[in-house]
């Protein structure tokens, strides 16, 4: 099945059942974009640029792997939770698809103006609200395993 590049506007909803309950929504938009086709997209609306600088832009430099490949073949996403039989977070994203066009852009860039910057204070605020709360602070798991210990640790210490 095909999707044709488009605006999905709607919230995103995070759940935390352990160690501490935590729960929190906020409004969002995603935009699904065919990346065969990125700069004609980014020039249905003068909002939006390929490779400059806009109020919304896509750059091709700010994707990982060899930028000589297709974009195409660059585009990883991957999400892994487990919490040892019972649940210790869920996420849901509901969102509404709008098509890709200048009125749609220009009425969610309107909409969420910042959009990165209110994800990474939103975040910021989720997890000071998390610490006032007691949650553990837990180091960052790195690819290679590292931080592993340092989490299993502070949940070990936690339930003696």
């Amino acid at each position: 099945m095909v999707i044709d590049s488009g605006l999905f506007v709607g919230t995103l909803r995070h759940r935390r059942f352990t160690p501490v309950a935590h729960a929190f929504t906020y409004p969002l938009f995603m935009a699904l974009l065919d990346v065969d086709r990125m700069a004609q997209l980014m020039r249905r609306s003068r909002l939006t640029s390929h490779n400059r600088w806009n109020w919304a832009s896509f750059h091709d430099r700010d994707h990982f792997g060899d930028p000589s490949r297709p974009l195409r073949e660059r585009l990883v996403a991957h999400m892994e939770t487990s919490q040892a039989g019972s649940v210790g977070f869920d996420a849901t994203l509901s969102l509404e698809r709008r098509p890709w066009n200048a009125a749609e852009v220009r009425r969610v860039l309107v909409r969420y103006p910042a959009m990165t910057t209110s994800v990474i204070a939103e975040i910021h605020w989720e997890t000071l609200k998390l610490w006032w709360k007691g949650a553990p602070v837990v180091s960052r798991i790195a690819a290679d395993g590292a931080g592993e210990q340092t989490a299993a640790m502070v949940a070990d210490s936690r339930m003696e």
